[in-house]
């Protein structure tokens, strides 16, 4: 019997808040699996800061799949929908298209508001990793992410800008 072997790379934070695992995965011969995931669009850039090694690469993989509409990129269920939309939402990972009218800060989370029902946030403690959030208003976005409801309000947690993409 063959054993097969993978050996992961850890970043600055082994877990996230869910206890799961943040590796990066390579094969014996040094083919990084994440990367090559993302180069046949069969996932989708995820950064959890502050671990961001490989960033560039992950990013510049995913736009390139995205480009040539390569697995998730070509399926419909994976196609941005207006954010007015958000309300009937599928589970996982969702695309929304929408533009932000406002910023409200408070002391964990600087959010970017759509409408007094939907918003994006950001942790303060990330915004170093971002242009001005005010300087997202009024200009139509891409938003990638999973949505949270609380009561009939929704909002997606943005970690990094690759999850926010200028249209």
């Amino acid at each position: 019997m063959q054993e097969n072997k993978v050996y992961l790379e850890y970043d600055q934070v082994r877990r996230d808040k869910y206890k799961r695992l943040l590796a990066h995965v390579f094969l014996p011969d040094g083919k990084h699996l994440n990367l090559a995931l993302l180069e046949n669009g069969l996932a989708i850039v995820s950064i959890i800061p502050p671990n961001g090694r490989y960033t560039d690469k992950l990013i510049q993989a995913q736009q390139h799949a995205e480009k040539l509409k390569l697995g998730i990129w070509a399926m419909p269920e994976y196609q941005p929908r207006p954010i007015n939309q958000i309300t009937n939402h599928a589970k996982g990972w969702q695309r929304f298209t929408g533009t932000p009218v406002a910023i409200k800060k408070n002391k964990k989370y600087t959010r970017l508001l759509f409408n007094d029902k939907v918003d994006i946030r950001v942790a303060n403690a990330n915004l170093n990793l971002f242009p001005a959030l005010d300087t997202y208003v009024g200009k139509s976005l891409e938003i990638r992410g999973w949505v949270a409801r609380k009561k009939d309000s929704y909002t997606v947690l943005i970690n990094h800008p690759s999850s926010l993409v200028q249209r």
